[in-house]
């Protein structure tokens, strides 16, 4: 079987985006291949895309089964390209997977031009799907696969989740023109030594995941750090340009035993800076020293808002101030770089509860901070929340850096994009002001506070940066997988530390 990916992978407001490597697809293509069928993939990061040109392509390579992946921002762009290939191609099956299918799978299979999806993992169900094309035989009963048919869908229940991923075959960075990625430019290549997370914060698809697999298995699984190390090492000796290391998972220092072997193994044979995410309450002397002992450059910590009802009640995070201030103060202490992850417009946010999300980012001493808009997700229970309070409106966004489709009563749109505008500076300018004496301090942050709060202020500061786009444009040219991560901490550029946003 020859197959066809094709990857909507669109970031409109950096210039030549070259598009970002997705581990998953990886996979996909490396099992593939190992079962004995060939893989190619159609990348599309250009928002002016052709679909006739895309069909061209296509067309050229002569594949047996189209398989789309997508997350929810991108599947308006595989709905588009499906519905042209089901004139062009009528008689190539399409499949979709990624995370959209999994969390949407009515939407997804509501699409014209969708023959099939995948809901949940889908190295085994592309696997199966294809030895069955290629003999002939029916699809039916393929679990994860969902099939539309003329008279109704098939919908086959969720097979058990990969218990042990070192049986999978390393991902096949092949399939992409990996170097030159957005974040291979920068000398960094992508790892993920786990899938899962243990937390249930109700803006994330994680909660509603791990119910769909009760009694499939763990949810949360990680490679053993000897197949992890193997990968690492594979990469480092292939690709020249790799001089640091991006793990991409949820969370990376979940088990400590597991972080233990980990550090030892990346510090005899890899010995590369790398960043990684970590949970707050993770932040422990004993972990950050495992971290900063193996090279840990910077630490990426969820943050998300500073105001506690919003923070344990809405986003139910569970996390007091105490914490999260301790965990930025036991990175900041070992000399490790900090970024901050940020939502601002969430519901029944107001403009004093995103200066409470600032202030304690002036608290931490943060050194980047990426600041999104929050979106309700499928498959989270906060969208569904939102949905029951009537709080969606029928606006559209590119992605979760451009405006918000929530009706906010308390915050209009030029004020949420101001507050995501000047966030890293109001930072900067309400730490400044906490090192002054009290009786200077407090009525300064007083008089700060109420002038920020006021309706018009958005207005009188967007339109004299030539109105919102001007600014989100701005915004989004900072939003680069920077280098720093290769340079000593001491010699980061503050002022001009970019904000990494992964794809």
């Amino acid at each position: 079987m020859n197959v066809v990916f094709v990857y909507p992978d669109l970031c409109p407001f950096i210039q030549d985006w070259p598009g970002a490597y997705y581990q998953g697809l990886a996979y996909l293509s490396a099992v593939l291949k190992e079962a004995g069928h060939s893989t190619s993939l159609i990348h599309v990061t250009d928002p002016s895309f052709n679909p006739d040109e895309i069909a061209e392509t296509i067309d050229r390579r002569k594949p047996d089964l189209i398989a789309f992946s997508s997350t929810t921002n991108g599947f308006p762009t595989v709905r588009r390209l499906a519905g042209h290939f089901s004139k062009v191609f009528p008689h190539i099956p399409t499949v979709c997977g990624g995370i959209h299918s999994t969390v949407a799978p009515e939407d997804a299979i509501a699409a014209k031009g969708i023959d099939m999806i995948c809901v949940g993992e889908g190295e085994g169900c592309i696997v199966d799907l294809c030895e069955a094309l290629e003999k002939g035989e029916g699809v039916d009963r393929i679990a994860n696969l969902w099939i539309k048919k003329e008279d109704g869908i098939i919908r086959n229940s969720v097979r058990n989740l990969i218990e042990n991923l070192d049986e999978l075959p390393q991902p096949d960075r092949e399939l992409y023109d990996y170097p030159a990625m957005f974040v291979e430019q920068a000398g960094l290549a992508v790892f993920m030594a786990s899938r899962g997370c243990p937390f249930s914060c109700t803006y994330c698809a994680h909660k509603g995941l791990r119910d769909s697999y009760r009694g499939k298995g763990r949810y949360v699984r990680f490679r053993s750090p000897e197949n992890l190390i193997a990968e690492l090492r594979s990469v480092k000796q292939r690709y020249g340009f790799v001089r640091g290391i991006h793990f991409d998972d949820d969370i990376l220092f979940v088990n400590r035993a597991w972080a233990q072997r980990f550090a030892e193994l990346y510090r005899r044979e890899i010995d590369l800076p790398f960043r990684c995410n970590i949970h707050p309450v993770l932040c422990t002397d004993e972990i950050v020293d495992l971290a900063a002992g193996c090279g840990c450059r910077e630490l990426r910590i969820g943050l998300e808002s500073g105001n506690e009802y919003l923070r344990n009640q809405i986003l139910k995070r569970k996390l007091d101030r105490d914490v999260i201030v301790s965990a930025f103060s036991n990175a900041k202490s070992r000399g490790i770089r900090l970024l901050s992850f940020n939502m601002i417009g969430l519901p029944e946010e107001t403009p004093r509860r995103i200066l409470e999300t600032i202030k304690l980012n002036a608290d931490c001493d943060i050194d980047l901070a990426q600041v999104s808009i929050f979106h309700p997700y499928p498959g989270t229970p906060l969208a569904e929340h939102c949905a029951d309070k009537g709080l969606v409106s029928q606006r559209t966004v590119d992605d979760y850096y451009v405006g918000s489709i929530l009706n906010l009563p308390d915050l209009s749109p030029r004020q949420l994009t101001m507050f995501q505008l000047y966030f890293k500076d109001l930072a900067k300018l309400y730490r400044r002001l906490s090192k002054l004496p009290r009786w200077q301090s407090v009525p300064l942050v007083w008089m700060i506070d109420w002038f920020l709060c006021r309706r018009i202020v958005p207005h009188v500061v967007l339109t004299a940066r030539s109105g919102v786009h001007a600014c989100v444009g701005r915004l989004r040219q900072h939003e680069d997988p920077n280098e720093q991560i290769l340079a000593p901490p001491d010699s980061v550029d503050e002022q001009n530390a970019p904000v990494v946003q992964e794809a």
